[in-house]
């Protein structure tokens, strides 16, 4: 029997098990492949890892292919590669392999496995329920969804007349690679979920008119947060680590009265977010809800707009400034930054306004969040511009605002503009 390493992942034992011919254009074996790829030259103003460093050059390969092989089913494919100018600039990894899975259908079931981007959720820019695909914030990309990463993981999907079932085992979800703040005396250790398993239901229904779905979701939250303090000779060492993380979720967009309505919700419990000898110090993720609904409407000229109210409640909530360790205080505070529960109960509005123009060569959007009391979030305004069916250029802008405390707040050092010219072939 063949003995599987010690490092096996569904990506890796996908490619090994699925025959593949000697050439990908024998037809008649019934072979096919399609492939898309993108070249990307950009100058940004700074990084995403709250640095001082300024004007950086980037060029970058897109790819992703689809393998056809008839019987033996499907092979999917995503991943870039990059270099970045100057060389004194902060390391991020050169390359990534995003998706790389094989799928087959067996009557009403299909498997996929490998690593997949495994995105949930309806609403427009924030989802509650998206908890199945981590992201790189420190990568330095116009578009939200190019920082995702897949997971590596087995799915079975069975479709029947009133939606499909999903059911997702990852063997190890990894969390959110996030920018963590200099601090003197301190040092940053971030380990990743390499242990921590995940189990995931999804009910999905799509009619005429209505999208909805239920979810349940068992494993590590993706957002890690401080799990342990120590120190040593260097200095306080401070460990993050997701908690785990149990979510109830639920989804639907539907069209009425001209507008289309979508709103997502989750509520989420927390266990183990905090080792037991640093409990005296560190405050553990709590419990929580989150709603997020509103109406997108066409307002003519190929001109929409999406407002979505955004509503999130915190379970026992305890405020930082009450501590009266400084150091106690002064880790409750970061750690509240980071899972964004510095409030019991926060507040606010999401939009988004985008046009075409020039025969849709002309695409502008303006989008944002704010949140309430505390008056913190982002906005962030881009053009693209279609020189012809091959070449794009697009450029924009992104603000993060709101008190240091604030877990967009800490953020303003990542403010930037770029420019991107960008070819598909």
């Amino acid at each position: 029997m063949m003995k599987l390493p010690r490092a096996w992942s569904p990506a890796l034992l996908a490619a090994a098990l699925l025959p593949l011919p000697a050439s990908a254009d024998d037809e008649h074996a019934g072979i096919a492949m399609d492939h898309q790829h993108s070249a990307r030259a950009e100058l940004w103003s700074g990084d995403r890892q709250l640095s001082a460093q300024g004007n950086l050059a980037q060029a970058s390969l897109w790819s992703q292919f689809r393998l056809d092989a008839g019987a033996a089913g499907q092979v999917l494919a995503k991943g870039w590669l990059r270099a970045q100018t100057p060389e004194n600039a902060p390391a991020l990894r050169r390359g990534a392999l995003r998706e790389l899975y094989w799928r087959q259908q067996f009557g009403d079931v299909q498997i996929r496995a490998g690593r997949q981007l495994l995105v949930w959720g309806r609403a427009d820019g924030v989802n509650p329920t998206d908890n199945l695909s981590p992201k790189d914030f420190r990568l330095l990309t116009p578009e939200d969804a190019d920082q995702r990463n897949g997971s590596d993981a087995m799915q079975f999907i069975y479709s029947t007349g009133i939606g499909q079932f999903s059911l997702i085992a990852i063997p190890a979800l990894q969390s959110h690679r996030i920018p963590l703040p200099a601090m003197p005396g301190v040092q940053w250790h971030a380990s990743e979920a390499v242990h921590q398993q995940a189990m995931a239901l999804k009910w999905d229904y799509s009619g005429e008119g209505l999208d909805a779905s239920l979810s349940l979701l068992r494993g590590p939250d993706l957002m890690p947060g401080l799990a342990h303090v120590s120190m040593n000779a260097q200095g306080l060492q401070l460990h993050m680590r997701p908690a785990q993380a149990t979510v109830l979720g639920a989804d639907f967009s539907a069209s009425y009265g001209g507008l289309i309505w979508r709103a997502e919700a989750a509520y989420s419990r927390f266990t183990d977010s905090v080792h037991a000898d640093s409990a005296a110090l560190l405050q553990p993720k709590r419990h929580q809800w989150m709603l997020v609904a509103g109406p997108e409407a066409e307002l003519g000229g190929n001109t929409t707009l999406g407002i979505q109210v955004l509503l999130q409640r915190v379970s026992g909530w305890r405020d930082p400034q009450s501590l009266a360790d400084p150091l106690q205080r002064t880790l409750a505070m970061q750690q509240a930054s980071f899972q964004n529960q510095t409030l019991a109960s926060q507040y606010g509005l999401t939009w988004r306004l985008a046009t075409r123009k020039l025969n849709d060569s002309l695409v502008a959007e303006v989008s944002g969040l704010m949140l309430a009391p505390e008056r913190a979030g982002l906005w962030r305004a881009k053009v693209d511009y279609a020189l012809n069916d091959q070449w794009h250029v697009q450029a924009g802008a992104e603000r993060y605002f709101g008190p240091r405390s604030h877990f967009f707040g800490q953020l303003k050092d990542n403010n930037l503009l770029y420019l991107q010219l960008r070819a598909g072939f």
